[in-house]
């Protein structure tokens, strides 16, 4: 669903294997863009994307880590020339990926609406995925509902 490669082309057995990308859409686009606005956020997308993506329980990373690397993204995010809009929807995300799955997810849904003149289609739909995805996560230390309680037949006095 969210992985992929650039080349379709299947390798010899004595070939490298390709790379894979987890959302090789925006990694396509990011490749493609001339320098300046949609390269740099496209980019920025790719890494918040990332990070959102980590915040689901299956890919084992640590809060501990999701901090650290959120604090990373945030001084590297600092560094692009980015929309004022694009730039805030995008470290709400980034600040979202240190917490449950479905607040990454409400910020994607941010980011894809601010971003949508700046990402192709496919681009866009990775991330919609994305939100899915992350929305239908179980939050974890979440405990099943109590059982309803048994009706008896006969009423004690």
């Amino acid at each position: 669903m969210l992985r992929g490669t650039l080349s379709p082309v299947p390798n010899p057995p004595y070939a490298i294997e390709p790379t894979t990308f987890r959302f090789p859409a925006l990694a396509f686009l990011a490749g493609r863009s001339a320098l300046g606005g949609q390269r740099e956020v496209a980019l920025a997308t790719y890494l918040v994307a990332r990070l959102a993506h980590d915040t689901h329980p299956a890919r084992g990373v640590s809060h501990d880590a999701r901090a650290e690397r959120a604090a990373h993204a945030k001084n590297w995010l600092s560094t692009l020339v980015l929309p004022p809009n694009v730039r805030a929807a995008l470290a709400r995300l980034v600040d979202a990926s240190t917490g449950e799955p479905m607040e990454a997810a409400t910020a994607v849904g941010e980011v894809v609406r601010t971003t949508e003149s700046f990402l192709d289609a496919r681009a866009r739909a990775e991330l919609e995925q994305l939100a899915v995805a992350l929305q239908s996560t179980p939050v974890a230390n979440e405990r099943p509902p109590a059982p309803a309680p048994v009706p008896t037949l006969n009423p004690v006095p």
